[in-house]
């Protein structure tokens, strides 16, 4: 396990070390990014003013600054990766506090935050259940978090680029996450120059409008291949949904009583969703 720790932190220390301030994160830029979130957590800004937010592997670190500088927020930025110490140097918001650490050893008491936003993180996890158990015991009783997992590569959500995912995921789980990551960068960068080719030559015939510079692509890289531990996760099913329902009230009732009422007050309403044909799911959500 500690050479797995070693391995994400050079993975995503790598990843950030590709980041400028005033470029995008993965292709998007940080207006996007806070439209999601605010989208995602159902939330309005008023919500938000002089709240304590942790934000749980926050990466570059730019969502947490502009939480604080447009939401109004105090910004527990929490990551494993090296690249905090940037971001660290960058903020000069006093309302956001950089912290270098592993969400499976969080250094937080327990009902703290009024609000948990977990981008991407539990995902690259040996038990992403386990890390979940963590973080979630530092939300306060009447609090709100978002967690952001991937889904299964399957046809449902991907329709027409399944068997790439499938190829790419098996290069990373059989090849590239096994390599030294210095090793991988060079090899990432190696194919710079033609993506940057092919990026050209789909602009020119109007395939492609969204332009991405090569430090962008190399974060992609990074994310896509570099990981040991990659989980995805599908819906269970109405019967599953139940049997997991349950469990979580036993759980978490005395540790987060809002997100569980509002469980049990709208749990026919959330069920709704398996109603709907298979093939429908890719385009529906629900939001605590």
């Amino acid at each position: 396990m500690e050479v797995d720790f070693e391995k994400t932190q050079k993975t995503f220390s790598y990843e950030w070390k590709m980041f400028r301030f005033g470029e995008r994160n993965w292709g998007r830029d940080i207006s996007y990014r806070k439209r999601v979130f605010l989208d995602s957590m159902g939330v309005l800004l008023d919500d938000l003013k002089g709240k304590l937010i942790f934000d749980a592997g926050c990466g570059s670190g730019l969502l947490s600054i502009k939480m604080a500088e447009d939401f109004g927020m105090e910004v527990i930025a929490f990551d494993l990766a090296y690249g905090i110490e940037k971001a660290y140097e960058y903020n000069q918001n006093p309302f956001v506090h950089f912290i270098h650490g592993s969400v499976l050893e969080r250094p937080f008491l327990d009902q703290v935050f009024d609000y948990i936003y977990c981008a991407g993180v539990l995902v690259v996890l040996p038990d992403s259940y386990t890390g979940f158990r963590k973080i979630i015991r530092t939300l306060e009783k009447n609090g709100k978090c978002l967690i952001w997992v991937y889904h299964s590569i399957n046809s449902t959500y991907h329709p027409h680029d399944r068997t790439k995912l499938l190829i790419f995921n098996w290069i990373r789980g059989h090849i590239t996450s096994h390599l030294p990551i210095k090793l991988q960068y060079y090899i990432y960068l190696s194919l710079i120059p033609a993506f940057l080719v092919k990026q050209r030559i789909e602009i020119l015939l109007g395939v492609k409008q969204d332009i991405l510079t090569w430090r962008e692509k190399m974060q992609i890289f990074f994310d896509g291949f570099s990981p040991i531990y990659q989980n995805r996760h599908t819906h269970p099913g109405r019967k599953k949904s139940l049997e997991q329902f349950n469990k979580f009230i036993k759980n978490y009732e005395s540790i987060i009583p809002s997100a569980v009422r509002s469980l049990k007050n709208n749990i026919g309403n959330r069920l709704t969703f398996y109603s709907f044909p298979k093939e429908e799911w890719i385009s529906l959500r629900a939001t605590i």
